[in-house]
């Protein structure tokens, strides 16, 4: 029995040495280690094999071995045991060569008459290494900007330097007086670890401390020392509030990603539409187009048929031109690439040339169409011209087409206390269902489908005309009735920086208007080069040219202009842009760097306001848009032809004599200022400093026209665009036209005025 006693004991004691946390080692009197735990063997890195029968100088440095040697000695000869019963710290070398304080502890024994030594091992480099910075912090205490403070286990303040003042006065208490009670468990909590514990207070608003409570356990006190965190506990406040901020930034995106997704989705299914409703529009004319000019090859037709046919192909050419007008239009607002013009623009010539197109329209119906200006109104108003006839005509060619019977009136108004212009078209016609207003501005939308076979369009003059509204700062509203009739309004807000003149009856600013040049029969000499890569249209272009007596020779791309215009100068050449080979930006750019000086007028398809400043960029002189409008064409060929009309012996007569006389006196006062507005320019010229003088043509665009002078007007807009694009040669020739419109204006004021 006491064989199993004893077997079961030395397990036992085999176990507790192998799950012991501190390093047990057992040498005999020679130095030899007989035994190593495994918390030993972990904390040297030796493997037990390395250890077993070798010196225990293995673990010690040179100086500790020898003197180990000399206690074995002494131990050996004397009997002494001063190396037994106490604690020593020694460093201990690993087998890496590192080395670690232990905190050793000896016994002596014996076992069958041999003396050995049993030695207890603690890591306690990390205690060290803390007791060694709170000593180093404690040799100068006073100079330190940290608080820190000496309190023993029964919570007893014995030391603290200045710096502790803010943390004695938060607990309220003094040098020699105690600590609260929850600092007090603390202080025991780690005493009884033997653990560095941290606190964190807020001593004062803003301001917080974190306290580190260093155990010095074998005299039963702590060392504290505080730092200020503060700013690391604003960065914290701000890093969460940053992190509270991303985290609502992440949501807000997340639900802005599945949004746009949707919308995408939307866009997808409204492009599919759009494409549908494009496809069908452009083949609807484009279909008659085909048919009616087959049938002219019929032999058998009748010179009514044929003038029917041919009337119906230009309806449908123009109806065709109009659509692609008004879909770049869209894809240019979409872009945010239209530009829109400021100018001084007579409300009541507008209003009533919008009239004079719709009117035959209105007539042809039996439709009544009135327009009540309600006085005062504003005289003139900046504005784009175009784009403001391009709404009013929709809106009235729409009231009458939707009307079959009855009237539509035209009510023009301006809200003083608002600063608005109003301008309501009233039809008694079909109207439109709530449900069908709600989509009635979306591009391709009339009120259904039926709508659109019975009246025909396109559905997008509408929503033009509400996004033109809107990039002129106003807007368009609607009210209707199903089978009673619409209201629609155009409100615009006027420039309040600017005066407006309000009138109390209709005025005009029209000039004598020119005869149009329509018979140019055999008028022009000279030769043109038309560079054009379609057959068609060159034949069709080239026809027209040689009708008004000019030679014509023609190219079919940039490179063949370029070898053509090596060898012959022409009066002009007509460039085509999109060709193949060589385009037409090239080919002006390489004639340009061969100087040649002749004009170069582009000729494109290519319509928007940015191709046109692109071909003035490239060195042309003018720019006309296909399809080919034969009155822009003649008033071109005849400026280049026979060079600019100059006005030395011609007078200038502004239209305000004729449409309203009072205002004489105010044309006088312009043309005293117009030599200066010239002067400016041309120091501004002379100066090469093309933004100034652009500004000075700015305001002459916007005044010249408003005292009568619409020519004036113009030739300024000319030069002011040719200065935008770097023209400055073009802009200069311009500003010569200037200084002789205002000889000619000053003429006709003395021979008007008497």
């Amino acid at each position: 029995m006491a064989d199993k006693n004893d077997t079961c004991q030395t397990e036992l004691l085999d176990n507790v040495l192998q799950h012991l946390y501190e390093g047990v080692i057992t040498i005999n009197s020679l130095g030899q280690i007989l035994m190593a735990n495994p918390a030993l063997i972990r904390m040297t890195g030796y493997a037990e094999s390395d250890l077993i029968g070798q010196n225990v100088n293995l673990l010690m440095g040179e100086e500790y071995a020898q003197q180990h040697d000399r206690f074995l000695m002494d131990f050996i000869e004397r009997g002494a045991n001063d190396i037994t019963g106490m604690q020593r710290y020694l460093p201990v070398h690993r087998k890496d060569g590192s080395v670690f304080k232990a905190e050793i502890s000896v016994t002596r024994m014996e076992q069958d008459g041999e003396i050995l030594f049993i030695g207890s091992v603690i890591d306690v480099s990390e205690r060290v290494k803390q007791q060694e910075k709170i000593y180093e912090l404690s040799r100068f205490p006073e100079e330190n900007t940290n608080p820190v403070m000496k309190i023993n286990h029964d919570g007893e303040i014995t030391y603290s330097n200045a710096s502790s003042e803010i943390i004695l006065t938060f607990w309220g208490t003094a040098i020699h007086g105690k600590v609260p009670e929850n600092v007090i468990k603390f202080i025991d909590k780690a005493i009884a670890k033997n653990k560095n514990q941290v606190m964190v207070i807020e001593p004062d608003k803003n301001k917080y401390y974190k306290l580190t409570f260093t155990p010095i356990k074998e005299y039963d006190y702590v060392n504290v020392y505080g730092s200020d965190i503060s700013e690391l506990k604003k960065r914290e406040q701000e890093l969460l509030t940053h992190r509270t901020a991303l985290e609502y930034l992440v949501r807000e995106r997340t639900k802005e990603a599945q949004d746009a997704l949707m919308k995408a989705e939307r866009a997808n299914r409204a492009k599919s539409l759009f494409l549908a409703n494009m496809s069908h529009e452009i083949r609807t004319p484009l279909s008659t187009i085909i048919g009616y000019s087959e049938s002219l090859k019929e032999p058998d037709l009748t010179d009514d048929e044929k003038d029917n046919a041919i009337d119906t192909i230009i309806k449908s050419g123009h109806h065709l031109k109009d659509l692609i007008s008004e879909v770049l239009d869209l894809t240019k607002i979409e872009a945010e690439k239209l530009e829109l013009e400021s100018i001084s623009t007579n409300l009541f010539d507008t209003v009533q040339d919008v009239y004079s197109l719709v009117e035959p329209f209105a007539k042809g119906k039996n439709i009544n169409l009135n327009i009540d200006y309600q006085f005062p109104l504003p005289r003139s108003i900046d504005i784009d011209p175009i784009r403001f006839k391009q709404i009013l005509l929709n809106l009235y060619s729409n009231a009458i087409k939707f009307t079959e019977q009855g009237t539509v009136n035209i009510v023009v108004a301006y809200d003083i206390a608002e600063e608005q212009l109003k301008i309501t078209v009233a039809d008694t016609g079909i109207g439109i269902s709530e449900s069908q207003l709600q989509n009635l501005f979306e591009p391709f939308q009339q009120a259904d489908i039926s709508t659109s076979r019975q009246y025909g369009g396109s559905g997008l003059g509408l929503c033009l005309s509400r996004r033109l509204s809107n990039l002129m700062d106003g807007d368009i509203e609607v009210e209707s009735t199903l089978g009673e009739g619409s209201r629609f309004r155009l409100i615009l807000n006027l420039d309040t920086h600017i005066k407006l003149q309000l009138v109390d009856k209709i005025t005009s600013d029209r000039e004598v208007v020119k005869p149009a040049v329509t018979d140019m029969k055999n008028k022009l000499k000279g030769t043109v080069l038309l560079v054009e890569d379609t057959p068609e249209i060159q034949m069709l272009v080239a026809a027209i040219l040689r009708k008004t007596g000019l030679e014509v020779e023609t190219a079919n791309d940039g490179q063949e202009a370029l070898e053509k215009a090596k060898e012959k100068t022409y009066s002009l050449i007509l460039m085509d842009i999109q060709m193949p080979v060589m385009d037409g930006f090239t080919a002006v750019q390489m004639l340009r760097a061969n100087d040649y000086t002749h004009p170069i007028v582009a000729l494109t398809a290519n319509a928007m306001k940015e191709d046109e400043e692109r071909c003035l960029a490239a060195g042309c002189d003018g720019f006309l848009a296909k399809p080919v409008q034969r009155e822009q064409l003649y008033r071109t060929l005849k400026r280049y032809m026979q060079g600019e009309e100059r006005m030395s012996n011609e007078s200038l007569v502004s239209t305000l004599f004729e449409t309203d006389p009072d205002m004489v006196d105010m044309v006088k006062t312009f043309l005293n200022k117009f030599p200066d507005y010239l002067d400016q320019c041309k120091l501004a010229m002379e100066a090469e400093n093309w933004e100034a003088m652009r500004e000075v043509l700015h305001v002459l665009k916007g005044i010249g026209g408003s005292y009568g002078y619409p020519t004036i007007t113009e030739t300024a807009k000319e030069a002011e665009s040719h200065l935008k694009v770097g023209d400055h040669g073009a802009a200069v020739k311009l500003f010569e036209k200037l200084i002789e419109l205002n000889e000619a204006a000053q003429r006709g004021y003395q021979q008007q005025a008497g």
